[in-house]
């Protein structure tokens, strides 16, 4: 009977552990690992800070520092002067003063959890013509809180 008591004990101990461990591993996963396949394969996680860094249209390469699906390296070295110039919430009335209104959807990001969020340019800049890019340069992502988030061209063919 003191045997039997031992081994109930022995394997309620390994079993707590081990469900210890796993939801650890699972936590790490979550927010460590989540946020890298989000920037890696361009991807919005749910929530307002969830856009990737990055994002690719018809072989060109757009980019918004200033957001990165939560990546520890992207909070850790936030600064200032890039959040003032490359705002990570535009409001409408910021994209008419920039005389980009109206905007038309392009394409769509696909976010994890939630309906696709759309990627938007210019109406003039819908397609490449001879002498001008797709979006002049600046795409707009629609944030499900109405914010718009822009991206600026880094490379292209």
């Amino acid at each position: 009977m003191a045997q039997h008591k031992k081994t109930t004990i022995g394997l309620t101990r390994t079993l707590l552990i081990s469900s210890l461990l796993l939801l650890l591993v699972l936590y790490l996963l979550w927010s460590k690992g989540l946020p890298w396949l989000a920037n890696h394969y361009q991807f919005a996680l749910p929530g307002e800070n969830g856009l990737p860094y990055e994002i690719s249209y018809k072989n060109w390469s757009y980019q918004n520092l200033a957001t990165c699906a939560t990546a520890d390296w992207c909070e850790v070295n936030q600064n200032p002067a890039y959040y003032k110039d490359y705002p990570v919430c535009m409001r409408e009335a910021d994209i008419k003063k920039a005389n980009q209104w109206p905007l038309v959807q392009i394409a769509s990001m696909w976010t994890l959890g939630e309906s696709p969020q759309p990627i938007l340019v210019d109406e003039t800049h819908r397609e490449p013509t001879a002498g001008h890019i797709v979006g002049g340069g600046v795409i707009y992502v629609h944030r499900k809180d109405g914010c718009y988030t822009q991206y600026t061209m880094t490379s292209g063919p």
